[in-house]
């Protein structure tokens, strides 16, 4: 697809499915995502909780999954440099938003 001129497009759909992919192991890991506003009004006892969830799904999410998707993106997209470090951007970004917003 990438050598007959479809490579935003393949970008596109790899992002979106392997996005999917990440969100459903932030569900695996008990890791829910919550706003901002949600984060400030809730219960200390009650974040508390979270946080002790959210911890250790940081670590498996740096060390394992972004680390994963990285070299799956290497050999998916192993014909281009630009569109390896397009994909994985596109992809790892939601993620990595998702674990600096607290879930």
């Amino acid at each position: 697809m990438i050598q007959s001129g479809y490579e935003k497009g393949c970008c596109q759909v790899y992002s979106i499915v392997q996005r999917d992919v990440l969100d459903e192991c932030y569900s695996i890991l008990g890791v829910e995502k919550l706003s901002i506003e949600e984060v400030q009004n809730i219960e200390w006892k009650i974040l508390d909780e979270k946080m002790k969830k959210w911890i250790p799904a940081v670590k498996v999410v740096v060390k394992v999954l972004l680390f994963r998707e990285k070299r799956l993106c290497e050999q998916v997209f192993s014909e281009s440099e630009l569109i390896k470090e397009i994909s994985f951007v596109e992809t790892a970004e939601g993620c990595v938003m998702r674990l600096l917003n607290f879930g």
